[in-house]
């Protein structure tokens, strides 16, 4: 019975930094963003699902990339934390179920063309998330001292729980304004289910780190810093969903 006892202490302490991490993403202020509560009502026109989903598509491609740079920049034992999230980005398999493909055939679901929707333009503020966002995925050398040993590879790991915890309310959100289209079932919006693995999946890749010296620090880093990155991706996603005329010709 004795030999049980560290693996409980540990594992209470595991579960400790996890909702420790939760309660960072819940109570940040990109997860109370005035984007949620439009799309809680939001009935969309075809010029605001072009822009929308043109915005969501530009932000989502760069992170794909990241995420499968961030594959390589694991240690041997986190790597497939991050490997199962890529493969399933990008169909399992088979590239015609990739989600960016999921994405845009809703746009066409919905009735927008091609030309309508490569038109739109991507808002400055996604940009700027891009920008800030890439500094956590793949940090340089400029982190703060006050982190302790550097763990580059925790910073990321903390980056990608940020994006994956909040990714579950961002496609339950965009399913409730696309229901309205009568597009609820429309497969991205597995998503909704395929988040909450992910996030689980993220969440065991930042308590791998959490466990080291420092590692915690840096998982914090990481997350925090594309949580903030975050409401700059939900201001330029309300922007151009806001805007009825966002959709211009292309030049």
């Amino acid at each position: 019975m004795a030999a049980k006892a560290p693996t409980k202490i540990a594992d209470v302490e595991e579960q400790r930094q996890k909702d420790h991490l939760l309660e960072l993403a819940h109570n940040h202020a990109c997860s109370s963003h005035k984007l949620f509560d439009f799309l809680q009502e939001a009935s969309l026109t075809n010029q605001q699902v072009a822009a929308l989903l043109r915005n969501y598509d530009a932000h989502a491609s760069v992170l794909r990339r990241l995420l499968l740079n961030a594959a390589g920049m694991m240690p041997e034992a986190a790597v497939t934390y991050v490997l199962e999230n890529v493969r399933n980005e990008y169909g399992n398999g088979d590239f015609s179920e990739n989600h960016q493909g999921q994405l845009r055939s809703l746009a066409w679901d919905c009735g927008v063309s091609p030309e309508e929707f490569f038109s739109c333009r991507i808002h400055p503020d996604i940009g700027a998330f891009i920008k800030a966002a890439s500094t956590f995925y793949a940090p340089g050398n400029s982190c703060p001292q006050s982190l302790g040993r550097i763990k580059k590879a925790a910073i990321t790991a903390g980056a990608i729980t940020a994006t994956e915890l909040l990714a579950i309310k961002e496609f339950a959100y965009l399913q409730k304004a696309f229901s309205r289209r009568g597009l609820a079932h429309h497969i991205w919006f597995k998503h909704v289910e395929i988040e909450v693995e992910h996030s689980d999946e993220s969440l065991d890749l930042a308590l791998h780190f959490a466990k080291e010296a420092d590692g915690l620090k840096c998982v914090e880093y990481g997350m925090l810093g594309v949580l903030d990155a975050n409401v700059r991706l939900y201001d330029g996603l309300l922007a151009v969903a806001q805007n009825h005329q966002s959709v211009s010709q292309a030049v």
